[in-house]
């Protein structure tokens, strides 16, 4: 296992555990972060079992959610699909067009179970940095050693077991959060107020998990090697040395944070991003490419590589500088996808690992320390991690996104039943009863038919009720013409359902 040794504790893999117990200069050289590996370093609001388990569900839920609702749009031919468009099979309009009638209703309840799942991480990750912050304020580090505080980085001050485990939580609410965001595009540009403030929202919650990221030393172990540079190639207790290590343990991972928020930011505003890769293209990088004067390169590869082979590179090249500048749909989504899966397989290793046995790490600490010294949180949850109220009420708020969705799906069924009922009234005005027939369209393959004074109504199996009717005298079978007589409130509901139907079964 890779560790290495902070001031307060020893990162393995980016886990963090901290140093307890009490010791003077000849007995060990780390001083201690708290006394006792117990409740001191056990924060039950933060760390305790409801909230961490209620966390981790919510995210895996937002992001399968949020795959499913994907795959939907690329289903139904979408042109705002988030998945590759070479995986897309060529089908007609009016295929599409029966595939989006049966599955809106599903989509529209993934849609409201997505944006309740999301406000509800939003919110949460912003109480868990809050929290953690205030506890962070009440728990000073215990020091010893007289000249500890001359050679202290101050990011080694903020760093504890609790405090990487917010970073980890909030990591994972941020990626689902921007996943649910790419895949509701449609839903923010309906609802363009709501979206100015959900995004405003999410931008003052990035620049503060940004912060908390860059001010701890939770990602250290991911720059080991970047650390250990600076080390072999100047004098390892320099002044010099420990600065420049400060500032790539400091920067790395805050200019990495700002990157991915950038670039997710530009996709849900695509007009934006469009204009400003206009403009950055016109006004910085042709002037700047003929200031370089790259043409002897041009001839150069083309020469070697052929006309044809270069055009590809200078493609391939254009195509990863604009996607680094400025992202892309995909493969944003695709990493949020993956940064959520990360961020909650590093969330239960920070709360349930254990700590390293001491061999793994005494050559990383270069003195000779007690093996007791480590205290993860899952020695320090002990006894005080009981399913109190506390950690039962993270749990039971996961049923409000739910409900939410129940909702809109018995709203969604009775509006379309609703407007097959307003539908059979309407036609009923321009042909006779004898000759309604409608044809029950469901999930499968085969389809029967029923007389119009059957049922007829949808459920879960079915898809549609559409009218195969034979006109004689009536001069207008448009959804205009025969639909003049309703009232201004039944109008949108009938309009709904009538572009839900079948596009085969439309009566023209």
């Amino acid at each position: 296992m890779l560790c290495e040794a902070t001031w307060f504790g020893v990162s393995c893999f980016g886990v963090f555990f901290d140093f307890v117990g009490s010791c003077n200069d000849t007995d060990c050289f780390y001083p201690a972060r708290y006394e006792t590996c117990g409740e001191e370093a056990f924060d039950a609001d933060i760390a305790g079992n409801g909230v961490v388990f209620a966390s981790v569900i919510s995210v895996l839920v937002t992001t399968v959610a949020a795959i499913c609702a994907t795959t939907i749009e690329h289903y139904t031919g979408s042109e705002h699909t988030l998945l590759p468009r070479a995986l897309r099979k060529k089908s007609s309009p009016q295929a599409e067009r029966e595939r989006q009638g049966k599955v809106d209703i599903w989509r529209n309840v993934l849609d409201r179970l997505i944006l309740a799942f999301a406000d509800q991480q939003l919110i949460t990750g912003f109480a868990l940095l809050t929290g953690a912050w205030i506890q962070l304020s009440r728990k000073p580090a215990v020091l010893s050693g007289t000249d500890i505080g001359r050679a202290l980085w101050p990011y080694y001050w903020m760093p504890s077991s609790s405090f990487a485990l917010v970073v980890f939580l909030c990591c994972g609410s941020s990626s689902a959060h921007l996943a649910c965001l790419l895949v509701l595009r449609n839903y923010f540009v309906e609802h363009k107020i709501t979206a100015r403030v959900r995004i405003a929202l999410f931008v003052l919650f990035s620049l503060f998990l940004t912060a908390t990221i860059a001010l701890t030393s939770s990602f250290t172990a991911y720059f080991l090697a970047m650390v250990g540079y600076v080390y072999a190639s100047t004098d390892k207790y320099s002044e010099t040395s420990l600065r420049i290590a400060q500032a790539f343990v400091f920067l790395i991972p805050m200019l990495s944070m700002v990157w991915i928020f950038w670039i997710c930011s530009l996709q849900l505003l695509p007009g934006r991003c469009v204009s400003w890769k206009k403009w950055l293209s016109s006004k910085i990088v042709d002037p700047l490419r003929q200031k370089i004067g790259l043409t002897w390169l041009w001839h150069k590869l083309t020469c070697w590589m052929g006309v044809g082979y270069r055009k590809r590179l200078t493609r391939w090249v254009k195509g990863t500088f604009w996607t680094l500048l400025l992202g892309d749909p995909v493969l944003v989504f695709a990493l949020q996808i993956v940064l959520a899966t990360l961020s909650v397989v590093w969330t239960l290793l920070q709360r349930f690992a254990a700590p390293p046995p001491p061999g793994h790490y005494d050559k990383f600490l270069e003195y000779d320390e007690p093996a007791n010294r480590l205290c993860s949180l899952r020695i320090a949850a002990g006894g005080y991690d009981a399913w109190s109220f506390g950690q039962t009420l993270p749990m039971f708020l996961l049923a409000l996104p739910v409900l939410s969705a129940w909702e809109t799906y018995i709203e969604e069924r009775q509006n379309l039943r609703k407007g097959l009922g307003i539908y059979r009234s309407s036609l009923s005005q321009v042909m006779p009863e004898s000759e309604q027939e409608f044809s029950l369209i469901p999930r499968g393959d085969s389809a029967s038919h029923i007389r119009s004074d059957s049922e007829g109504l949808l459920s879960p199996s079915a898809v549609a009720f559409s009218p195969r009717p034979t006109y004689h005298d009536a001069t207008d079978t448009s959804y205009q013409g025969w639909t003049s007589h309703l009232t201004t409130g039944d109008r949108p509901i009938l309009r709904d359902t009538f572009h839900r139907l079948p596009s085969e079964t439309y009566i023209s």
